[in-house]
C-alpha cells in the first residue's frame, strides 16, 4: 500500500501514470481500459469518506475521459512525454555589490507537442477540477521554469527549435 500525504498527491500520480502509458503506447486513450486500469490501484488511496472517495472517482473519470478525448483529437504531434532535463542557468547579480551565480534547474515536462506550422507546445497536465486563466497561466511558476528550462537548453536533445 503507498500512502501519500493527501488524496490528491495520490490521484495526480496516478492520472500522470495513466497519461504515460497513453502517450507511450502501452495503454490505449480507452476510456474503459484506463478506468479499469485507475480501479486497479483506487483502494490504496487514503480517502477520509467513502462520499469524498465516490466524489473524486467520478473527478477522476472526468479526467480520464478529457485526457481520451485529447490524445485522440491529434491536434498536434507529440514529440516527447515525461521529458526529463537538468541544465544549469547563470543568475546575474542585480546590484554591483552581488556576485553572480548559478542555478541547476531540474524535472520533467509532461508532453512536448508540435503543431503543423512546426510550434512547440509545453504541455502541463492537471488533474483539478478548475483550469488557469490565461492571466494566471501567464504568472504560473512551474511554466515559468519550463520557459527558462527551454530557453537553457531542454529540449535540445529532441533536435526542435522553439
Amino acid at each position: 500500500r503507498v500512502l501519500f500525504r493527501s488524496y490528491p498527491a495520490a490521484l495526480g500520480s496516478a492520472l500522470h501514470a495513466l497519461a504515460q502509458s497513453v502517450a507511450d503506447g502501452r495503454l490505449p486513450a480507452d476510456r474503459q481500459v484506463l478506468v479499469a486500469e485507475l480501479d486497479r490501484v483506487w483502494d490504496e488511496m487514503a480517502f477520509e469518506t467513502p462520499w469524498q472517495s465516490a466524489a473524486e472517482y467520478r473527478a477522476a473519470c472526468q479526467a480520464l475521459d478529457r485526457l481520451c478525448a485529447y490524445h485522440r483529437s491529434g491536434a498536434r504531434q507529440l514529440l516527447a512525454s515525461e521529458h526529463g532535463f537538468e541544465i544549469s542557468l547563470s543568475l546575474e547579480a542585480d546590484t554591483a555589490d552581488a556576485v553572480d551565480e548559478s542555478v541547476t534547474l531540474r524535472g520533467a515536462i509532461d508532453r512536448v507537442e508540435c503543431d503543423g506550422d512546426g510550434s512547440i507546445y509545453l504541455i502541463d497536465l492537471k488533474s483539478g477540477r478548475v483550469t488557469a486563466t490565461r492571466s494566471e497561466a501567464r504568472d504560473h511558476v512551474q511554466l515559468a521554469a519550463y520557459q527558462a528550462a527551454v530557453l537553457g537548453g531542454a529540449l535540445d536533445s529532441l533536435s526542435v527549435d522553439p
